[in-house]
């Protein structure tokens, strides 16, 4: 016992960076997924076939998110480096290149959101009430992706180089007008219409597009790293964008094809019932919760590890990076209690059969009992691994753990053996726990640490 609380009280000013980087970090990802979570309640009051809509939408556009999450840590792995090195200078354009990307990827997705929102629909479910529930929807908040296509790539860069109290505000207030915004249309308080699944749609649209100016205007009042002038954004060399495809172009491909792959899952839960999707929508609102926090915690390892190696200072990195891992250790344990104590009652919130909560609790019990094995990975492949600019090894594990292993064991446990759902979660959970074995061996090595300056 001595000997971890010596370990983990060496490196003192590992707190005060941890403090300043990691707590408001991790309170902007909790904010977020509780506003989610909030959504998810207030549609489920309308049914199974509203939560489906939404379930199935969220879905979709997660992969659209991390889409551009991943075009903007694709800068921030570089900034990282840049501002432990304090090279301010080449902070703006690399941000420049990651609103170029954002916009146009954004307003693509945008397009088609809008003109194919049944297709999209129809991809996952024959349930013509799902399908006309979720329209107006996907249309909505395909427009909103435009908003966040900028504004993730202010976000990346501003967390990248400490300066997440403005990241975390900016959020909080967005939020609280999104969940606000939601439910006066979802359920028509006072002068507002009753709209259903189309208000959540509105809600999102609004709090991207208040989120955008908020990130905007920290950026320019207080003279952040973000504040550069449209030359200084857009002047940047082939050599520069080249520098940072090889490196971001792992990122978004990792990010993309795990979101597609998560969509996979979407698509055989789907298959089952709208039973099984909408307490799939049900439970998966409760886990991201979890992994939200703990992607939190992810961004501020990658952060505070990626700092100290643009400041030549490896061996903090390497026990910066070991701290991380003992308190994500303490922390999925807790989580995974809380989860298994809440299970019950998270299914009676929602305003669906007894079946669908009998599946939700199934669910969470799952969910609860491999919660450790995804914290690891995320702490891995979000935040160590990348942070030290492994970029390349995290895409190739991501995506073949999740299209080799979790996918094929969706499909096999679906629709040949016809296992209930939660069984089929708790199968595809195999590919966390090889990953987290060959992430172990990767830090082991030291083989993940790059200069990238």
């Amino acid at each position: 016992m001595s000997k971890i609380f010596k370990f983990l009280t060496s490196n003192k000013e590992f707190y005060p960076r941890l403090y300043k980087i990691a707590i408001p970090t991790i309170i902007d990802f909790l904010i977020s997924s509780l506003v989610n979570l909030l959504d998810v309640f207030m549609v489920g009051q309308l049914g199974e076939s509203a939560l489906g809509a939404v379930g199935i939408g969220s879905r979709f556009f997660l992969v659209i998110i991390l889409l551009m999450v991943g075009i903007g840590n694709g800068a921030a792995v570089f900034t990282a480096q840049y501002w432990g090195k304090k090279d301010l200078e080449k902070i703006k354009p690399m941000l420049g290149i990651s609103i170029t990307l954002g916009t146009i990827s954004a307003t693509i997705i945008s397009f088609i959101s809008i003109i194919f929102p049944r297709e999209i629909l129809h991809i996952f479910t024959n349930d013509n009430n799902v399908i006309n529930l979720g329209i107006g929807y996907i249309q909505m908040v395909g427009i909103a992706q435009i908003f966040f296509g900028i504004s993730i790539s202010f976000y990346s860069v501003l967390t990248s180089t400490e300066n997440v109290k403005y990241t975390m505000t900016s959020t909080a207030i967005a939020l609280i007008f999104d969940t606000l915004i939601s439910y006066l249309f979802i359920f028509g308080i006072g002068i507002f219409p009753k709209l259903g699944v189309l208000g959540a749609g509105i809600g999102t649209f609004f709090g991207r597009l208040i989120q955008l100016i908020l990130i905007l205007s920290f950026s320019y009042y207080f003279k952040l790293p973000t504040s550069a002038k449209i030359k200084e954004l857009f002047l940047y060399s082939r050599r520069l964008f080249k520098k940072y495809l090889k490196i971001a172009i792992p990122v978004i491909l990792q990010n993309v094809l795990w979101g597609l792959g998560s969509l996979m899952f979407v698509y055989v839960f789907a298959q089952l019932s709208t039973e099984s999707i909408a307490a799939y929508q049900a439970a998966a609102s409760i886990e991201d919760i979890c992994l939200l926090f703990f992607s939190g915690i992810g961004v501020s390892a990658a952060t505070m590890i990626g700092n100290r190696i643009g400041a030549r200072e490896q061996k903090k990195s390497i026990n910066y990076s070991e701290k991380f891992l003992m308190i994500i250790y303490f922390i999925s344990f807790v989580v995974m209690i809380v989860l298994l104590l809440i299970r019950e009652n998270v299914a009676n919130m929602f305003n669906v059969s007894p079946i669908s909560k009998s599946y939700i609790s199934n669910i969470i019990l799952v969910m609860s009992i491999i919660i450790w094995g995804k914290a690891t990975n995320i702490l891995f492949y979000t935040g160590i691994l990348k942070g030290g600019g492994d970029t390349k090894f995290c895409m190739i594990l991501d995506i073949a753990g999740m299209w080799l292993i979790g996918v094929p064991i969706s499909f096999i446990s679906a629709f040949i053996f016809h296992l209930p759902i939660n069984i089929i979660i708790a199968f595809i959970a195999i590919d966390e726990l090889i990953k987290m074995i060959i992430g172990y061996k990767r830090f082991l090595s030291k083989k993940w640490m790059y200069d990238l300056t």
